[in-house]
């Protein structure tokens, strides 16, 4: 038996490697990309980028619907985030065929496009269209992954019958933050915040708080780039800010554990 994880759009997202890391630690893995290039949520940062989303689906359909078909019967396919468009466009082949499947329901597109990033009106024929593809997710797929008892609970409030088979996988920290020698690490830096930067995230409250003077005998780290309505939030820091715009996440609990202080969400 094998776990098939299709539809990866970034092999390098942090929810990517978590997954990968817990289904290798319980049998055989195997990998399905797009065969095109790479598009994570992160990639949908204007009109343009969503309204190509769906010719993207078709154009990486190919291997998607390859792996279903050479999938064995006893194997269980992951639609990787995000994963609406591909469940919908493939669920005609999975239910045909009896496939074994689970979707990573990491992020709503609705959440993400209309009320997160605002790029999308709310009255919009589009945003209605996204919120679809959310509850047909949710309603029909044979299993569907939260990173959290709290996000299970609230997505499922979309669908009047509830989601059936649901399975919580809880983002793992790398194994650094385990080790004895973390708890021992010279702290160099004062407050970390990691993130792609949103207007859920709160990223207008740190700045604020930035500004105190009270602060500026701290150092603060900022990882993290987002769209740039919400850059300009970062505009005109002060010198004990340093911004970094991307940390590979392999390298990320190095730096995040010689923080004395890493914030959370503001949102």
């Amino acid at each position: 038996m094998a776990v098939h994880l299709i539809g990866v759009t970034n092999p390098n997202h942090s929810r990517t490697l978590q997954l990968v890391r817990c289904i290798q630690a319980r049998g055989t893995l195997r990998v399905t990309g797009w065969g095109s290039k790479n598009l994570g949520i992160q990639g949908l940062g204007s009109l343009s980028s969503i309204l190509k989303l769906p010719f993207e689906v078709l154009f990486g359909l190919r291997k998607i619907y390859s792996a279903i078909l050479e999938a064995d019967r006893d194997d269980t396919l992951v639609l990787s985030h995000p994963a609406q468009l591909n469940f919908i466009v493939s669920w005609p082949l999975l239910k045909v065929f009896r496939k074994k499947h689970l979707v990573d329901f990491y992020v709503s597109l609705y959440d993400t496009l209309v009320s997160d990033r605002k790029i999308v009106s709310p009255t919009s024929p589009l945003a209605w269209g996204l919120r679809k593809a959310d509850q047909i997710t949710l309603r029909y797929a044979g299993g569907v992954i939260f990173d959290s008892q709290s996000n299970a609970q609230r997505f499922g409030n979309l669908v009047k019958r509830g989601v059936g088979n649901i399975h919580i996988i809880y983002p793992r920290p790398p194994e650094l933050f385990f080790r004895e020698e973390s708890k021992t690490q010279v702290k160099t830096d004062d407050v970390i915040f990691v993130g792609q930067f949103s207007p859920l995230q709160g990223l207008e409250t740190i700045a604020k708080a930035l500004q105190d003077p009270r602060l500026l005998r701290y150092s603060f780290t900022l990882i993290g780039s987002g769209p740039e309505r919400e850059e300009r939030h970062l505009e005109g820091l002060a010198s004990n800010v340093t911004r970094i715009s991307r940390v590979d996440y392999e390298d990320l609990a190095q730096i995040i554990s010689k923080h004395r202080i890493s914030l959370g969400v503001f949102g």
